[in-house]
């Protein structure tokens, strides 16, 4: 019996590309949760849910774990500050092995006060991850 070898040696698709301001415009949600890893900044992920919403992600490593951190939804954040974002993040992690980004924004989320979340609400969605950079 013949093995077809070619069956056996594809690779996954990993949607990796350089992600423009077209591209994640056009970009239709699946029956399942896309993703779109920008070839331009490593890190930073393009997620497109089955309900069409789309959100820029960063991924990293803690400890050999994948960790994932949800930085905003495309229509507040532009793809060029997502990757200032996500270089400058990735430069802290970089420079001090004990920072975890995820564990800094949990923090930071718990120490609001009504007064902060108001004015987190009503600044400018960059300004909403600042806190964080």
């Amino acid at each position: 019996m013949d093995i077809d070898d070619t069956e056996h040696t594809k690779k996954r698709s990993t949607n990796r590309l350089k992600l423009t301001t077209l591209f994640v415009a056009k970009a239709k949600a699946g029956e399942k949760r896309t993703r779109y890893y920008d070839t331009d900044a490593p890190g930073l992920v393009l997620i497109i849910e089955s309900t069409g919403t789309k959100s820029w992600y960063m991924c990293y490593r803690r400890f050999g774990r994948p960790r994932w951190l949800r930085l905003e939804r495309v229509g507040a954040l532009g793809i060029a500050d997502a990757r200032d974002t996500v270089r400058k993040l990735k430069a802290r992690l970089i420079l001090n092995p004990d920072f975890d980004p995820q564990a800094e924004k949990s923090a930071h989320r718990k120490d609001m006060t009504v007064t902060d979340l108001i004015g987190c609400l009503t600044s400018a969605p960059t300004e909403q991850i600042s806190g964080i950079t």
